[in-house]
Formats: C-alpha cells, structure tokens, sequence
C-alpha cells in the first residue's frame, strides 16, 4: 500500500466507532483539578515542569539571538470544556521578525522542527498529553483562557459563562495537523521512510 492510500485508510478509520467517552465533553464546574489543583493558579510543580519542556524544545532549536516573550497555557485544558481527550497547549510566544523576515521560511523550520521534537518524544502530565507550538507575539490569539507560566498569572481568565468553541484554537490544531502530514510527505518523497514512518504512526496515535 502506497503513502497516499495508507493515509486515506487511516482517515477512514475515524467513520468506525473508537470508543470514544462522549460524556466528557461537557462544561465542567472546575478547572481541571490535577493541573490546577482545584482552584485556579497552576500547581506550581506542574508549572516548573512545563516550563522547562518549553525551555529544553526552544533551546534545541538554536535561536540563541531570539527572545522568549513569555510561555502561556491556553485550549481547553485552561477553560472549563476540558475532557479526557484534551492536550496541554504549551505555546513560546516570540517575534517571528527576530528569526528571519523570511515569514515562510521561519514557519516550515519552526514545523519541522516541532515534528521532529514529537517524534522523538512522548510527553505527558497526569494522563494529557503535552502539545508544543512556537507563537508569533504579532499573531492575534484570541481566546477564553490564557495562563503566563512565566507570570503565574491569568492573561485571559476563563468563566463558565464565556465558554463557547475556540475556533481559533480549532483552526490553529488544524493547521498544524496538515502541517505536519504536510512534513511526513517530504521526508517520504526525500525516501527518509524509516522516520516518514515513525513520524506518520506518532501523527495517528495522537490525533486519532
């Protein structure tokens, strides 16, 4: 079976039922509490863990000129819509122009690269799983809950009342996913197929 067609097999599992719990999505009356510890600051150990995976993924990317502006918590594991089913959005937040003025180019290095980091790691906290993204200062990010690890304080502190889907969010996930199926082609057209392969069932296990 060819890339293509082992693909479009794996995207037409998601027509099978996979016992997924549906009951955990719903609108909780707190914030997840083994994260958040049954308030609404950040447990303080998980807090030191987070921020040196951020640390330890942007240190690898040898950007040594480039300025971390802060590392923040945002999705739905920093609202009240959490589920069993929800990753750890860890987002660096830089300005793409300290990289290079080449916005194209900074984009494919910074995908690959976070590719690659996945694939070679498999990172979780307390069950969920920890999704790493470098964000642009000078991107517009608008959502209900955004956490500063770096500050320990809320950007944008979620209510229950405000819950509402974040498209943004689901737009950004989305990207990234066709970014990264995007990247698991390149290395199989450059006949890289140990890695297209190690990187395509990462993809699966964790998206799927």
């Amino acid at each position: 079976m060819d890339f293509i067609s082992t693909w479009k097999a794996h995207l037409k599992e998601l027509d099978n039922p996979l016992n997924v719990d549906r009951s955990s999505f719903k609108l909780h009356k707190n914030l997840q509490s083994d994260l958040w510890g049954g308030g609404d600051v950040l447990d303080s150990n998980i807090a030191d863990v987070l921020y040196d995976i951020a640390k330890e993924f942007f240190d690898s990317l040898e950007l040594e000129w480039v300025d971390i502006v802060d590392i923040i918590i945002t999705g739905s594991l920093a609202n009240y819509n959490w589920s069993e089913y929800s990753d750890i959005d860890l987002h660096i937040l830089v300005d793409f122009n300290q990289i290079d003025e080449n916005m194209e180019l900074v984009q494919e290095y910074l995908t690959s690269e976070r590719l690659r980091w996945n694939r070679d790691h498999n990172i979780h906290i307390k069950g969920f799983e920890v999704e790493i993204y470098v964000q642009d200062t000078n991107e517009e990010h608008v959502s209900t809950g955004v956490y500063s690890i770096v500050n320990d304080e809320w950007h944008t502190k979620p209510t229950r009342e405000s819950v509402e889907i974040d498209w943004t969010t689901v737009e950004k996930k989305a990207t990234t996913l066709m970014a990264d199926i995007d990247s698991v082609y390149s290395l199989f057209e450059k006949e890289d197929y140990v890695d297209a392969e190690k990187s395509a069932l990462k993809i699966k296990e964790n998206k799927i």
